[in-house]
């Protein structure tokens, strides 16, 4: 048969294994984003206020709680009385 049978050959099977490669990380990402998906906890805005620092406000149950993030800390800073009406993206 020849080198570029050959050739042909090893290209359309590197080409199935990428192809198996992609359908399975999209299938085991799909099944992690299930595990993952939270009814009662959501992070609304996210403010970055210097190096590793962040405020959030997150919406847990019906209460809305206002956290500051660093690398090493999660603290309490206030409970949020907001109306929130879900955005249409």
């Amino acid at each position: 048969m020849g080198p570029v049978f050959e050739f042909i050959v090893i290209l359309i099977i590197f080409c199935l294994i990428l192809l198996l490669a992609y359908l399975s990380t999209r299938f085991i990402a799909s099944r992690a984003a299930s595990i993952y998906r939270c009814n009662y906890l959501k992070v609304i805005e996210t403010l970055g206020v210097g190096g590793d620092k962040k405020l959030l406000l997150v919406k847990a149950g019906e209460k809305f709680l206002l956290l500051s993030m660093t690398s090493r800390s999660l603290n309490f800073i206030l409970s949020v009385k907001l109306l929130w009406e879900k955005r249409k993206k």
